[in-house]
């Protein structure tokens, strides 16, 4: 994710005081996106070489030269409260996130990938079970 926004680039750099404040980060981010529209660029690396991008090998870096970061989607965030409640009940404890329910094509490769697909299965299912409330996949909203 790279930010593209002038909301965004414009706190390239900026620290956050965290001082005594358990939540100093979550207290900005809120305080921020009151406000900013922000918007970021997804990039991703195309494997244009399995010799120098293993897939299997996760100690081997891409090198940008090698296999530059593709911008392949937009996100989006218009102001909002980031921490309302509501939303925060809704999408930490009621839905969950995973990069193996998309579509077969965009599966992730590797095995430090598939070792996670049951770690992520099994997060879900506890945090279920703990919650008694069934876990809902995102969607799309229009």
């Amino acid at each position: 994710m790279r930010p593209v926004s002038a909301d965004l680039t414009q706190l390239t750099g900026k620290q956050i005081d965290a001082g005594d404040r358990e939540d100093a980060i979550r207290e900005a981010l809120q305080a921020g996106m009151s406000h900013l529209t922000c918007e970021w660029e997804f990039q991703v690396q195309l494997c244009r070489d399995l010799d120098k991008q293993p897939v299997e090998d996760p100690t081997v870096e891409w090198k940008e030269v090698d296999a530059p970061f593709v911008p392949v989607a937009t996100l989006r965030a218009e102001p909002q409260n980031s921490w309302d409640p509501e939303q925060v009940q809704r999408v930490d404890e009621e839905m969950r996130f995973s990069i193996w329910t998309g579509i077969e094509a965009h599966r992730p490769l590797g095995n430090i990938n598939r070792a996670r697909k049951a770690t992520y299965e099994h997060s879900a299912a506890f945090r279920e079970q703990f919650n008694g409330c069934p876990i809902h996949e995102p969607c799309a909203t229009v």
